[in-house]
């Protein structure tokens, strides 16, 4: 049952973003990290968006626990070398497996940003698919470039192209078959009346 998974273990829908820099360089820049910072903001204000999982918050977590006392901030650090030291942290301290080699590229050129959504149709991933797109080619989030995929996304564009050629086929097999019983029994009625 979906609606039980998605309430006590995890949301069951995933898109994932992968978002690089716009300038083609290393993600390591503080002005990439405090837009993707905004985007998962923004994200997470959505309706249908459950929980967004990014690097944007690691950093924010490392900036804090590595500011004690009055200076502790849950922010972004405003030194691109700071970032960058908290990354390399991050990376050599923890355990096989819990590393960002999930999260970042190796080359440190892109970053990969997890939605996962409540129970949401085809129609409503779509609308946020397209939400997203433009906020992220927006003016606001020009260091930014994204592209949304993950099975919910390919599924929800298979399902909405899926339907528009299901009822195309239907009308012109319905247009078919009444062409075909007209010239069958040379009646225009009889084709209007197989209808």
């Amino acid at each position: 049952n979906t609606d039980l998974m998605t309430d006590k273990v995890t949301p069951f829908y995933f898109a994932f973003v992968s978002i690089e820099p716009e300038n083609q360089g290393t993600i390591n820049q503080q002005i990439f990290f405090k837009k993707l910072d905004e985007l998962v903001g923004w994200a997470r204000n959505q309706p249908e968006v459950m929980v967004v999982r990014s690097v944007s918050d690691v950093v924010k977590r490392l900036n804090n626990n590595f500011n004690t006392g009055p200076d502790k901030i849950y922010a972004i650090p405003d030194s691109d070398k700071l970032i960058a030291q908290l990354l390399l942290i991050y990376d050599i301290s923890v355990p096989k497996g819990m590393e960002l080699s999930d999260r970042i590229t190796i080359d440190k050129d892109a970053t990969k940003m997890a939605i996962g959504f409540r129970d949401v149709s085809s129609k409503e991933l779509k609308d946020f698919e397209e939400r997203l797109l433009s906020k992220i080619n927006s003016k606001e989030f020009v260091a930014l470039e994204g592209i949304p995929t993950g099975p919910s996304i390919l599924f929800s564009n298979i399902w909405n192209d899926a339907a528009r050629g299901n009822i195309k086929s239907l009308l012109i097999a319905v247009f078919a078959v009444t062409l075909i019983i007209a010239i069958i029994f040379k009646s225009i009625k009889l084709g209007l009346i197989s209808l």
